[in-house]
């Protein structure tokens, strides 16, 4: 991740509530060899990021949380 997605992506996924303030919201980054993946629940203001980000297919990858600060 670099210090531009740790730093925009929750305010980017806060931005799409506004559009549709029912659903769900998220984001996922995917490289060759790492995945992460944050979201947003209606009615929750806090951004989270997911424990373990599941790549199916062949090969398929394991990406563990790396922490969204």
């Amino acid at each position: 991740m670099s210090l531009v997605d740790k730093r925009d992506t929750p305010e980017l996924i806060k931005s799409f509530q506004n559009v549709s303030p029912q659903a769900c919201h998220g984001a996922i980054i995917f490289s060759r060899d790492h995945g992460a993946a944050w979201i947003r629940e209606p009615g929750s203001g806090d951004v989270i990021e997911a424990a373990r980000v599941r790549v199916v297919g062949h090969p398929i990858g394991i990406f563990e949380g790396g922490g969204l600060r």
